[in-house]
């Protein structure tokens, strides 16, 4: 138990440091954390809204509900982009301390949620002001778990690879640009004429998250009238998080001298 909450103690400090140091030497710090996409956010209100003049989406404002998915998309882009690079962002922990590898994941994983919770309070404050808000918000909190686990899984993986593939990260960030107008972000996916390109994009394992968010968010429905959406998406994370530990335990021994 000692051991336990000594390793809890190390993961806390360790975290608000991480928070500290984001955006260490900038001017405004950590905050450039919340301006960043508040600063996208402003920008696509104003070109859609005042621009586009797009009409509401499920009478909810279309601004209102881009963000409600834009939010989670953000968290998961910022687990990814993140994770990817913590074990040589971390290597001293590594290489000359006895620190447990899968903590790193999660200290920037932790990191990340910080923010994110954050831009959920701002968010729900907005949504009750206009009175959108309402009892499905007992359920954002599983939502945002399931997204964290999926996202930790990927990002101690990705770790675990970035270290012999220094490319990786690149890869990364090229993935997520596909992703972000793959993924029900900025469009509707009720909206798609073609029922397979509707399908197809359904496989995507965000799109079950990104439409659980506007579901809490906007009081659209519950998550187990999804049951199948989302008996199939704890398989995917439960596999993802099966083949990072075995590439984990494969890797584990030359880990050190590869940080060298």
């Amino acid at each position: 138990m000692k051991r336990f909450s000594d390793r809890a103690r190390q993961v806390l400090l360790l975290t608000g440091n991480d928070i500290r140091t984001r955006y260490a030497g900038a001017a405004l710090g950590s905050l450039w954390s919340l301006l960043l996409p508040l600063l996208t956010i402003g920008t696509l209100w104003y070109v859609y809204d005042r621009g586009f003049r797009n009409p509401p989406v499920e009478n909810v404002p279309y601004i209102l509900w881009f963000t409600s998915a834009y939010l989670p998309w953000i968290f998961f882009s910022d687990l990814l982009t993140g994770g990817c690079a913590c074990l040589l962002d971390y290597r001293f922990l590594i290489t000359r301390l006895p620190f447990p590898v899968p903590l790193l994941p999660l200290i920037r994983a932790l990191t990340s949620l910080f923010f994110h919770f954050l831009f959920l309070v701002l968010l729900t404050a907005v949504l009750f002001a206009g009175g959108l808000a309402g009892r499905h918000l007992l359920q954002l909190p599983l939502y945002t778990l399931l997204l964290f686990l999926l996202g930790l899984g990927l990002s101690m993986l990705l770790s675990l690879l970035r270290v012999w593939c220094r490319d990786l990260e690149a890869l990364v960030q090229g993935a997520l640009q596909i992703g972000f107008w793959a993924s029900p972000v900025l469009w509707n996916p009720d909206g798609l004429a073609a029922p397979g390109i509707r399908r197809i994009l359904g496989w995507n394992p965000l799109s079950f998250i990104l439409e659980g968010y506007r579901d809490a968010l906007l009081g659209r429905g519950w998550i187990w009238e999804r049951k199948e959406a989302g008996l199939c998406y704890a398989g995917l994370v439960s596999a993802l998080w099966l083949l990072a530990i075995f590439v984990y335990r494969k890797l584990r021994p030359c880990l050190a001298d590869r940080l060298q």
